[in-house]
């Protein structure tokens, strides 16, 4: 069994990214058990798979693991024959709510001038069934959001944003695109999105 591993950054580009994605997968080739580290986001040196509000979960991180993990089928304790119908609740993300459902992000800077620009974003579902919730992230260095379109953008922590769709546009159909973007203003140069991941829940 693999101990404690755990790091911020898990892109392709940062060493400490690389050695993650490389030893999740040694991990996965030999079918090997392992812990990570952490759960909270107060570990120093390597953040948590939860961002500092304590209840988003740090998509780019999870989707990495969810490569080692079967899928998680919850089922209630106790269930009468005949339940009664109810509204479906409004899901929450946790690892146990994380769908193997595949959605794949097209990113592309639609606009691009001296001071701002414009990105869109496009959700592709490509499994076989319908997503009926899902969540978009990515981290921006050196920009500010001033507007957005077909879902909220919110900030977490200093560079992350989490991306929920509109009640409209929660559904997502096999081979279906959902499209949604913003407008920035440019504080440097570093200012494009980085690790973006979606994931239904």
């Amino acid at each position: 069994m693999i101990g404690e591993f755990g790091g911020r950054q898990v892109d392709l580009n940062s060493k400490e990214g690389i050695w993650q994605n490389e030893l999740v997968k040694y991990i996965q080739k030999n079918n090997l058990s392992f812990t990570y580290w952490s759960w909270n986001p107060n570990s120093s040196d390597t953040g948590g798979i939860l961002l500092d509000d304590w209840q988003s979960v740090d998509l780019p991180k999870q989707q990495l693991l969810s490569q080692l993990l079967p899928p998680v089928q919850v089922q209630p304790l106790d269930q009468p024959s005949n339940p009664p119908v109810s509204p479906t609740p409004t899901p929450s993300i946790s690892p146990s709510t994380i769908s193997t459902v595949q959605l794949k992000v097209t990113t592309e800077i639609s606009s691009n001038w001296e001071t701002g620009f414009c990105v869109s974003f496009k959700i592709t579902n490509q499994g076989n069934t319908k997503v009926n919730n899902w969540q978009l992230a990515f981290n921006m260095n050196q920009a500010k959001i001033n507007n957005f379109w077909n879902a909220d953008f919110k900030q977490q922590g200093a560079i992350q944003y989490v991306v929920t769709p509109l009640d409209w546009g929660k559904t997502i159909e096999p081979n279906q695109v959902r499209d949604t973007g913003f407008c920035a203003s440019k504080l440097g140069s570093d200012y494009q999105p980085q690790q973006t991941a979606a994931v239904s829940i």
